[in-house]
């Protein structure tokens, strides 16, 4: 006789674990459409709505919950409230101290890799004498994060005045002994945007990906690098990434002083007495470069620095090249490059074959197999992680930064932009890409990326529609 396998008990809800799922569960949708029509009147692209969409109406309790941490663009408060600082900072500045658009005057160096741009600045906060401003994405816990919080705090210890920002997100693995030593020195730390969502004044999404150094209120350094040993050290080795900086000289200086202000008097809520004799700095004029300053992120109506990026992109008459670590372009700017190669202008992607990112990778390449088959040239650098952000067009411009081309950077992250229309500027950024990036790189149909296969574009075109919530 055939035994009956044992049946597995029925789970038996009660009457009020039911009632209180179903109440959730109603929540949930509720919470969903409310937040679905905020999306429909928010200006959102068609593809980050359809993401949003498709989370939050399949899988409202994943969907809701992640909306609040990571769904939040543009934030009427946040503007409101970083308007009302920069108003602040902009009516304690002399009219010598903070301009606005194209500032001439400047003079600008590369730092062209993370060894050089180590050692400026450990030279420039060794030398500072009155101030030392650090806005920084990643601060790491490891020799070089830990090295420069020591000579930060030796500066505070001599009575230099030495405000550190970092973002809260990024900088999660700070390295704490060193900064409750830097804070006893009399150095000051912040925090951008804590992700706790009781003492976050806004969304957990919105990080601050600014890197801005800022000393005596008279040089800068500004770009892409953080502050770990992927991006600085004082040797050279194959993990530290390829990227760049600009150390900078003249009135530009002073149009991030009040940036890195509105940004530190957001995080700390306090601190403007400290930052009001920086605003009355006079800067000399240094040198011939040109630079226009562009803060762009959820603090401002618009989204400055992507307008400006398109606008350039679509005047071009001859050229576009684009280095950047993470290529996700939104439509417009993908239909703009494809408009341009039609027309004959040399466009030209420069990126890592390898982020350190996979699913970006993944998610990249659909579009850039479209843009390849529309006579883009693209380059992957095969050396090591490329991290550096530039853009050449027609050498006339450039734009160096923080941001990357993704939707992120455009139009999440507060970023930090550089417009250059000087000759010797694009001369030194064209030198760095012929000599320093462009020797390293293999063409696009000979990378594995140019391989398809019917299980490798199913992976992209899943990674793809991840694109418009990356």
């Amino acid at each position: 006789m055939q035994e009956i396998p044992p049946q597995m008990p029925e789970m038996v809800l009660d009457e009020g674990t039911h009632w209180l799922l179903l109440l959730v569960q109603s929540l949930s949708f509720i919470f969903a459409v409310a937040i679905f029509l905020r999306l429909a009147h928010e200006k959102r692209r068609p593809g980050n709505i359809f993401a949003w969409s498709l989370l939050l109406l399949f899988l409202p309790l994943v969907g809701v919950p992640l909306y609040l941490l990571f769904g939040g663009r543009k934030v009427r408060r946040l503007v409101a409230d970083k308007a009302r600082l920069l108003e602040m900072t902009r009516q304690s500045a002399t009219a010598n101290a903070l301009g606005e658009g194209p500032l001439a005057g400047n003079c600008v160096h590369l730092l062209p890799d993370g060894v050089k741009a180590y050692r400026a600045f450990c030279k420039e906060i060794d030398h500072a004498e009155e101030s030392i401003l650090i806005a920084t994405y990643i601060l790491g816990n490891d020799a070089v994060g830990r090295s420069i919080v020591r000579r930060l705090t030796r500066r505070a210890r001599a009575g230099v005045q030495v405000m550190l920002l970092i973002d809260a997100l990024g900088s999660m693995n700070s390295p704490q002994r060193e900064l409750r030593l830097l804070r006893r020195a009399g150095g000051q730390v912040a925090r951008f945007i804590p992700l706790t969502p009781i003492v976050a004044k806004a969304s957990a999404n919105l990080r601050n990906h600014r890197k801005i150094a800022i000393f005596d209120g008279l040089r800068a350094i500004v770009g892409g690098q953080n502050m770990d040993r992927r991006f600085l050290s004082p040797v050279y080795s194959r993990e530290l990434f390829a990227d760049l900086s600009l150390r900078i000289e003249g009135p530009s200086v002073g149009a991030l002083v009040p940036v890195f202000a509105g940004d530190w008097l957001f995080a700390a809520r306090s601190g403007l007495e400290d930052l009001l004799p920086l605003m009355h700095v006079k800067r000399e004029p240094k040198g011939n470069s040109c630079i226009e300053t562009i803060a762009s992120g959820p603090d401002v109506v618009h989204d400055a620095l992507w307008e400006r990026i398109i606008s350039l992109v679509q005047e071009s008459r001859e050229s576009v090249s684009i280095v950047t670590p993470y290529f996700l372009p939104d439509e417009v700017l993908l239909q703009s490059l494809i408009i341009k190669a039609h027309m004959g202008r040399k466009v030209r992607l420069i990126l890592p074959e390898k982020s350190n990112h996979p699913i970006v990778d993944m998610a990249r390449n659909g579009q850039l197999r479209a843009l390849h088959a529309q006579g883009v040239e693209i380059l992957f650098y095969t050396r090591r992680m490329l991290h550096a952000k530039l853009i050449i067009v027609d050498k006339t411009h450039a734009v160096s930064g923080s941001a990357n081309i993704d939707p992120r950077s455009f139009f999440v992250n507060f970023e930090i932009g550089l417009v250059h229309s000087s000759a010797q500027d694009l001369a030194m950024f064209a030198n760095w890409l012929d000599t320093r990036i462009l020797p390293r790189c293999i063409p696009y149909e000979t990378s594995r990326a140019a391989k398809g296969g019917k299980l490798r574009l199913f992976a992209e075109s899943m990674a793809g529609l991840l694109t418009p919530l990356m």
